[in-house]
């Protein structure tokens, strides 16, 4: 089930933001991780800005957003909420698959995703 969370400020660790590169030319990107202030997997609406030196970033619906620590892989609640929300295939086709067709990415790369 998906909740959809009411505005409001969160801190995020085991974080990275997924890149959505559209055909038509459309960029988007959105939050994952894990937040510590509820303890649940998070997904956050459309990234409106975000400044990597302080960490902080804000949202279309306006919840605003703190990372702490290096991006990176997703916390497992994480990963789960974003297969929930866009599809468990297209999660592991577009983001874990070599070759994929990048309409979706990691925005900060980690590991050996083969």
């Amino acid at each position: 089930m998906i909740i959809t969370m009411p505005k409001s400020e969160v801190t995020l660790v085991s974080w990275n933001i997924v890149c959505f590169n559209f055909p038509s030319g459309r960029y988007d990107e959105i939050f994952v991780g894990y937040s510590v202030d509820d303890r649940l997997g998070r997904v956050s609406s459309l990234i409106e800005e975000f400044n990597e030196n302080t960490g902080e970033g804000k949202t279309i619906s306006g919840s605003t957003y703190k990372v702490i620590g290096e991006p990176g892989m997703l916390h497992d609640d994480a990963l789960h909420v974003l297969e929930l929300r866009i599809g468990k295939a297209r999660v592991e086709n577009e983001l874990f698959l070599a070759g994929s067709s990048g309409l979706m990415k990691f925005k900060y790369p980690f590991g050996n995703m083969e």
